[in-house]
């Protein structure tokens, strides 16, 4: 079980500037490639308190799903705490208020994406469940925007209707959901000029770099200074791996099966060949399927790099 939420908020993980978060218990890859990505850079030199990782305890369908490799995770996933927005918002804040303010952040989250839910009700192939359950949905403004699911409640827990809950009670939408504007706002109140590398794993990720809609183009990271971010996938495309059975997405295992290749100080990395080393195999694992509609992870960048400081 993931630390609790208590000590997860005493800890307050002011000294990481390494946050990886697995967003849903839907799939044990997502936990998977976060633990794996924690053993590399813990590999590289970075400490323990340094890296701080997140994750959502499965609720018993989910277990029931990837029941064997839940069980082979189980012991590492005691170091993580749950993963909700909230408390990955409030590490980040004390990080940004410690003594020593991290020379950069570093955040890899893995999870289900979702397009803005006006675009979903123009999809076909609905049936009426589906339909009655993206018009419930509908009626809070945040789900028209691009989203990284981070499912967990307070207790690191699948629980999405409770989100509805909180937000019908009134909790503010940038403590419940991973968008585009809202870490946008974030990162550039605590974090204006510090280096901040990003890559999401997921469905429609590249909504976080550029959306369709005229209203919304300010909306995105390329909006912040100092910033590269990889997406496994355009805003209007799909990612694959994301079911029960997988051991890592597709986007996640090439990244992480890559990322030794290049790893090091994020400030001295080749983010831009990492990123191509990784779109050229994710084309080539795509390939073999005509049926999918290619995933075009996407990248960008306006980092000015800088020499760590020892």
């Amino acid at each position: 079980m993931a630390l609790s939420y208590a000590q997860a908020v005493d800890y307050g993980a002011s000294g990481a500037k390494i946050f990886l978060v697995a967003g849903s218990s839907q799939n044990a890859n997502f936990a998977q490639e976060v633990l794996d990505q924690r053993a590399m850079w813990l590999r590289q030199g970075f400490t323990a308190e340094q890296i701080a990782c997140y994750y959502v305890e499965p609720d018993r369908d989910d277990f029931s799903d990837d029941a064997y490799q839940w069980k082979y995770l189980k012991s590492e996933l005691r170091d993580c705490y749950p993963a909700s927005v909230q408390l990955l918002r409030r590490h980040l804040r004390a990080a940004a208020f410690s003594a020593n303010p991290p020379d950069f952040i570093y955040l890899f989250v893995t999870s289900h994406g979702q397009r803005p839910i006006s675009m979903r009700l123009q999809a076909r192939g609905r049936d009426e469940e589906d339909e009655r359950n993206l018009k419930s949905w509908a009626r809070y403004p945040v789900m028209d925007e691009y989203i990284m699911t981070v499912e967990g409640n307070a207790q690191g827990r699948a629980q999405l209707k409770d989100l509805a809950n909180d937000m019908d009670s009134g909790t503010r939408t940038d403590e419940l959901f991973l968008t585009p504007r809202h870490l946008q706002r974030f990162l550039a109140q605590y974090f204006p000029d510090t280096p901040k590398f990003l890559v999401f794993q997921g469905c429609y990720s590249g909504g976080f770099l550029k959306d369709p809609r005229k209203d919304r183009k300010k909306d995105n990271l390329r909006e912040l200074d100092q910033i590269t971010v990889l997406t496994a996938a355009n805003y209007d495309r799909a990612s694959f791996g994301c079911d029960p059975g997988e051991e890592t997405t597709f986007f996640g295992g090439a990244f992480n099966e890559l990322l030794p290749n290049y790893i090091g100080n994020p400030l001295t990395m080749d983010w831009k060949e990492l990123y191509r080393a990784v779109k050229r195999k994710i084309v080539a694992m795509e390939e073999p399927y005509e049926e999918l509609r290619p995933s075009e992870p996407l990248f960008y960048s306006n980092y000015k790099r800088r020499e760590p400081v020892d």
